[in-house]
């Protein structure tokens, strides 16, 4: 029998100081899961970050053209990055 699988929406606006301990804190949970990120539209610098430290752990990040509120980014249809 196979672990359930969640689904860890990380919703993010300019939020580079604290986005690596969530992200990491995320990853290292002991179940099964996918990771998916959230940018609603950050200029703080952190998509780079992102970008350097997701690239090989395939975890799917999806940035926003508009801010529309983190309530909104952990709503939307995960369809958007392959889920």
């Amino acid at each position: 029998m196979h672990a359930a699988l969640v689904s860890v929406v990380v919703p993010r606006l300019n939020e580079r100081a604290t986005i690596g301990k969530r992200v990491e804190r995320a990853l290292g949970a002991s179940f099964e899961k996918d990771l998916i990120i959230v940018d609603d539209g950050s200029t703080d610098g952190g998509q780079d970050y992102l970008k350097v430290t997701l690239y090989d752990r395939m975890v799917p990040w999806l940035r926003l053209k508009d801010r529309v509120c983190k309530p909104f980014g952990m709503n939307l249809d995960l369809t958007a990055v392959g889920i």
